[in-house]
């Protein structure tokens, strides 16, 4: 019984070395077995490259669609705003610098004592979210700031007030039939000596008037704006004059 045993004890031995034999065979790197599992994994590893580098591809092809897409839409948003934005008369900060400097000139009076003021005109189309703007340009450029259409309601307003830099006065006209319509300002230092001008009651246009006095010199600024969109009427002239 024990000779039995231990001849099939003998056989399952040899058969365990002859299958690691054969498993040995097998992870030599000159096996049939193992270059087809290695070229089997090179061509994975190609496969696997050639799908993720096309979607990856294709994922950036759709990026750049998306983003040529946005650019195109955020330009014609831009446009469209700007258009809108000039239509409606909103000015920023910088446009009214660069209006300012276009359309504002150096009053030079050699006459007067070789007398200097800068003096501007701006259509703010609303003071009241543009008083810090209004007051960092007087305050930087001007002696005198004529606005007009400011749409503000009563002289006490809070953006007329913020808008106006230490060391100045100001001069309204409130539009009595239609508060937060038209409108007038003249800011102005308050050394210049100054008296409000009366004016006679005009229909077709507003108006301000002020006499000022710069080293004992006089000078009247008046300040007019017409509304509307159509042509100047007789009636205007004729209130003009």
């Amino acid at each position: 019984m024990n000779g039995l045993l231990k001849n099939e004890l003998k056989l399952i031995k040899e058969m365990l070395n002859n299958n690691s034999a054969k498993l040995d065979s097998l992870d030599r790197p000159d096996s049939k077995l193992s270059a087809e599992i290695n070229t089997f994994k090179s061509d994975l590893k190609s496969f696997f490259a050639t799908v993720v580098g096309q979607e990856v591809k294709k994922n950036i092809e759709c990026v750049n669609l998306e983003v040529k897409t946005s650019q195109r839409s955020s330009g014609k948003m831009a446009n469209c705003e700007a258009q809108k934005l000039t239509d409606e008369g909103v000015v920023d900060e910088r446009a009214s610098r660069r209006m300012i400097h276009v359309t504002a000139q150096k009053l030079t009076m050699k006459n007067y004592n070789d007398l200097k003021i800068g003096l501007g005109l701006l259509n703010i189309r609303s003071i009241m979210s543009k008083y810090e703007m209004v007051c960092d340009i007087i305050r930087g450029e001007f002696d005198i700031l004529v606005l007009t259409e400011t749409w503000h309601g009563s002289s006490d307003e809070f953006a007329v007030r913020r808008a106006m830099p230490p060391g100045y006065k100001f001069v309204d006209y409130v539009r009595p039939h239609d508060p937060y319509h038209g409108g007038i300002i003249i800011y102005f230092k308050k050394e210049f000596i100054y008296k409000p001008v009366e004016l006679p009651a005009v229909i077709t246009f507003e108006a301000v008037a002020i006499k000022l006095r710069v080293n004992k010199s006089d000078f009247i600024l008046l300040s007019i704006y017409r509304p509307g969109l159509v042509p100047p009427s007789p009636s205007f002239f004729s209130e003009l004059v």
